[in-house]
């Protein structure tokens, strides 16, 4: 039985692309960011418990990254976008309603379902509107993750600016205000029009898992990708929990605490708003891992400067250069994906990518016992640089045909 035709224009596929772009931006309006440790701890949460609960978060997103993939592809990406975003947005007022270890828990738990949702999904569905109206995939890549930048800087900003004015007394309020404004990214990703119908009458119900392990078997590039997203992962979640007590350990003024990450959050922004024109002028393999030499030696930098306002700077610069190689390798997954199983190949590589993080976190948390912070620093943009190296090699090696459809 095969696919019936949807009757979207090429103007209708563009409308619904800058409605995927809106809905990313609000999603990522994070006002909660800068206080909700600040609340939790002020509530009696231990900050073992918030260490425990991302790590509940990591483990849970593991289990379900294949699942929810599976299940994008048969209801169509578009749904799974909102359910994402819903579950992101519950998930946060769990956090405003019930500030203990308990509740933190379970808002980790919840929010583990919104990144498995939405990882894939909407770069799955961005892809498809885009191969129905002939617009680059890699530029529309870029805007969607710049539209994710910018509304993480304009929320971090904006809480900052709340707080001041308003006390310690707003803290719940502006988490529930992350919490609304994810809501309506939620019921605007709930209005996205489908690209096809998604799945056949008669598939098992291991369709998408066994095609996506065939796929994955036979495609030189896809497994090389599943090595490659932890050789260049510069991990920029890992960074925000360990750049603030590096920066106070040399004596940088606490207004650069907030500053720096928003202004970090603006240079990302640029560097991948702009980064199909990098491509454009190195080419797809060598733009990406020079980019991720870059990240490397930005976190060199980051761990070997003892001038506060050279820290500040670098950091900024560090925060500007982290995870951008995700637009490429993005862009790589979905040209050898075919749609009926994109998000499920899609989620093959993010859960790979959480496979290292999960990595990460234990092998820093080792050897901070036994090194200090700027050695850590130094250690890890060592290993990007040389794991860029390994990546332009395997990348090379690969010639896995395209095979999106």
């Amino acid at each position: 039985m095969g696919f019936p035709s949807l009757s979207v224009t090429m103007a209708g596929m563009d409308k619904e692309i800058r409605k995927l772009f809106a809905a990313n931006f609000l999603g990522n309006l994070y006002f909660y960011l800068p206080i909700v440790a600040l609340f939790l701890l002020g509530n009696g949460v231990s900050l073992q418990t918030l260490v425990f609960a991302q790590l509940v978060y990591s483990i849970a997103l593991l289990f379900l990254e294949i699942p929810t993939g599976i299940l994008a592809d048969r209801i169509g990406h578009h749904k799974s976008v909102a359910l994402g975003f819903s579950a992101d947005a519950i998930g946060l007022l769990v956090v405003a309603i019930w500030p203990t270890a308990a509740g933190v828990i379970t808002s980790c738990l919840v929010r583990s379902f919104s990144g498995a949702f939405l990882s894939g999904s909407r770069e799955a569905l961005l892809y498809e509107y885009g191969q129905k109206s002939g617009r680059s995939y890699k530029k529309d890549c870029s805007y969607l993750m710049s539209y994710e930048i910018l509304g993480f800087a304009g929320g971090t900003m904006a809480a900052g600016v709340i707080v001041q004015i308003f006390g310690k007394g707003s803290y719940p309020w502006v988490i529930v205000l992350s919490s609304a404004s994810v809501f309506v990214a939620c019921l605007l990703a709930s209005t996205l029009k489908p690209h096809k119908v998604e799945a056949e009458v008669g598939q098992s119900r291991l369709y998408e898992f066994r095609e996506s392990f065939k796929l994955i078997k036979t495609s030189q590039t896809l497994r090389a990708l599943l090595i490659v997203v932890g050789l260049t992962c510069s991990s920029k979640y890992l960074l925000m929990d360990l750049y603030q007590p590096h920066l106070e350990a040399h004596h940088v003024l606490p207004f650069f605490l907030g500053s720096a990450l928003s202004v970090g959050a603006l240079a990302q922004y640029g560097i991948i708003r702009h980064a199909y024109k990098i491509e454009q002028f190195f080419g797809q393999r060598l733009a990406m891992i020079l980019l991720a030499i870059a990240a490397g030696l930005a976190y060199i930098l980051f761990g070997a400067l003892n001038n506060p306002y050279l820290l500040v700077a670098s950091f900024v610069v560090l925060f500007g250069l982290v995870e951008v190689v995700n637009v490429f390798i993005s862009d790589y997954g979905n040209q050898h994906a075919p749609s009926r199983i994109r998000a499920t190949v899609l989620s093959s590589i993010s859960l790979s990518r959480e496979l290292w993080k999960v990595g990460y976190k234990v092998a820093i948390g080792l050897a901070l016992g036994v090194i200090a912070l700027p050695e850590v620093f130094m250690l890890y943009g060592g290993f990007l640089v040389i794991g860029a190296g390994l990546s332009y090699w395997l990348l090379g090696r690969a010639s896995s045909p395209i095979r999106a459809e």
